[in-house]
Protein backbone atom coordinates (compact mmCIF):
# COMPACT_ATOMS: atom_id res chain seq x y z
CA UNK A 1 0.00 0.00 0.00
CA UNK A 2 1.27 3.45 -0.89
CA UNK A 3 0.57 6.59 1.16
CA UNK A 4 -1.07 9.17 -1.07
CA UNK A 5 0.82 12.32 -2.05
CA UNK A 6 0.65 14.96 0.67
CA UNK A 7 2.67 17.87 2.02
CA UNK A 8 3.80 20.33 -0.65
CA UNK A 9 2.47 17.91 -3.30
CA UNK A 10 -1.08 18.05 -1.90
CA UNK A 11 -1.56 20.35 1.11
CA UNK A 12 -5.31 19.54 1.16
CA UNK A 13 -4.73 15.81 1.71
CA UNK A 14 -6.84 14.42 4.62
CA UNK A 15 -3.67 13.38 6.48
CA UNK A 16 -2.44 16.97 6.74
CA UNK A 17 -2.64 18.77 10.09
CA UNK A 18 -1.13 22.23 10.47
CA UNK A 19 0.93 21.79 7.31
CA UNK A 20 2.42 18.39 8.27
CA UNK A 21 1.45 14.82 7.49
CA UNK A 22 0.08 13.28 10.69
CA UNK A 23 1.54 9.91 9.60
CA UNK A 24 4.99 11.48 9.01
CA UNK A 25 5.16 10.66 5.29
CA UNK A 26 7.25 10.58 3.25
CA UNK A 27 9.62 8.54 5.41
CA UNK A 28 13.40 8.69 4.93
CA UNK A 29 15.45 6.09 3.08
CA UNK A 30 17.31 3.79 5.49
CA UNK A 31 19.68 0.87 4.92
CA UNK A 32 18.53 -0.97 8.05
CA UNK A 33 15.70 -1.02 10.57
CA UNK A 34 16.45 0.84 13.79
CA UNK A 35 14.58 2.38 16.71
CA UNK A 36 14.61 6.12 17.22
CA UNK A 37 15.03 7.79 20.61
CA UNK A 38 11.27 7.52 21.28
CA UNK A 39 11.20 3.78 20.59
CA UNK A 40 9.48 4.08 17.21
CA UNK A 41 10.86 1.94 14.40
CA UNK A 42 12.56 3.46 11.41
CA UNK A 43 12.09 0.65 8.93
CA UNK A 44 14.56 -0.23 6.22
CA UNK A 45 13.58 1.63 3.06
CA UNK A 46 15.95 0.97 0.21
CA UNK A 47 16.61 3.58 -2.45
CA UNK A 48 16.41 1.08 -5.31
CA UNK A 49 15.32 3.58 -7.94
CA UNK A 50 11.85 2.05 -8.37
CA UNK A 51 8.75 4.24 -8.25
CA UNK A 52 5.09 4.40 -9.24
CA UNK A 53 3.21 7.34 -10.70
CA UNK A 54 0.19 8.58 -8.73
CA UNK A 55 -1.71 11.67 -9.88
CA UNK A 56 1.33 12.72 -11.90
CA UNK A 57 3.71 12.36 -8.93
CA UNK A 58 6.56 9.84 -8.58
CA UNK A 59 6.20 7.83 -5.36
CA UNK A 60 9.05 5.60 -4.16
CA UNK A 61 9.85 3.47 -1.10
CA UNK A 62 9.53 6.53 1.15
CA UNK A 63 5.75 6.32 0.62
CA UNK A 64 5.23 2.60 1.34
CA UNK A 65 2.94 1.94 4.33
CA UNK A 66 4.35 -0.76 6.69
CA UNK A 67 2.36 -4.00 6.70
CA UNK A 68 2.59 -7.59 7.90
CA UNK A 69 2.32 -10.16 5.09
CA UNK A 70 1.27 -12.97 7.48
CA UNK A 71 -1.62 -11.00 9.01
CA UNK A 72 -2.74 -9.69 5.63
CA UNK A 73 -2.93 -13.22 4.22
CA UNK A 74 -4.56 -14.67 7.34
CA UNK A 75 -7.37 -12.11 7.45
CA UNK A 76 -7.58 -11.40 3.71
CA UNK A 77 -7.11 -7.67 4.04
CA UNK A 78 -4.40 -5.03 4.29
CA UNK A 79 -3.27 -4.51 7.88
CA UNK A 80 -0.95 -1.62 8.66
CA UNK A 81 1.62 -2.62 11.28
CA UNK A 82 4.18 -0.65 13.23
CA UNK A 83 6.04 -1.75 16.32
CA UNK A 84 6.26 0.43 19.41
CA UNK A 85 8.24 -0.39 22.52
CA UNK A 86 8.09 1.24 25.89
CA UNK A 87 10.14 0.41 28.96
CA UNK A 88 8.61 1.19 32.30
CA UNK A 89 11.12 2.21 34.95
Amino acid sequence: MIHRPCGVLDPTSPCMIEGKCRKNFPKQFANETALDSDGYPKYRRRDDGRFVMCRGVKLDNTSVVPYNRFLSRKYGCHINVEVFKHHFC
